[in-house]
């Protein structure tokens, strides 16, 4: 889906009242590829609607509480994990329908909500580029 077909979703979407919340976690300093997904894909996700927030940490260090995997979570109570390959590419999905581990997850967006900022927020302290200022 191109970023076009992406943001006409999200803002169809959050017109009806539904939200698109984001939060990722990263690492810094910033690596080329995260500066390059900040720099173009959130600036753009963020006007068309998307709450997106960021969890910075160190290099090297997690935020206690927070998977390190990356899983959707639809309307509260529809999980899907995310399966990367080594290289960061999307292997697969696995819908899962234990209670318990979608309400651990709602504990985990709730958390990683909590600790995290606004994107616009955190991309102030750099240039269009995502470099620091």
């Amino acid at each position: 889906m191109s970023d076009t077909d992406w943001g006409a979703r999200v803002r169809a979407a959050t017109a009806e009242g539904r939200r698109f919340d984001r939060v990722h976690v990263v690492a810094e300093p910033l690596t080329d590829y995260i500066r390059f997904e900040c720099a173009w894909g959130y600036r753009r996700n963020s006007a068309a609607g998307e709450r997106i927030r960021i969890l910075p940490v160190k290099q090297g260090e997690w935020p206690e509480a927070i998977p390190a995997f990356d899983y959707w979570l639809f309307d509260s109570h529809k999980l899907l994990l995310m399966n990367y390959a080594d290289d960061g590419s999307l292997v697969s999905t696995e819908i899962v329908d234990d209670p318990a581990e979608i309400v651990r997850a709602n504990v985990w967006r709730d958390r990683a909500l909590h600790l995290s900022i606004p994107f616009t927020e955190y991309a102030a302290q750099f240039d269009d580029y995502m470099r620091p200022r």
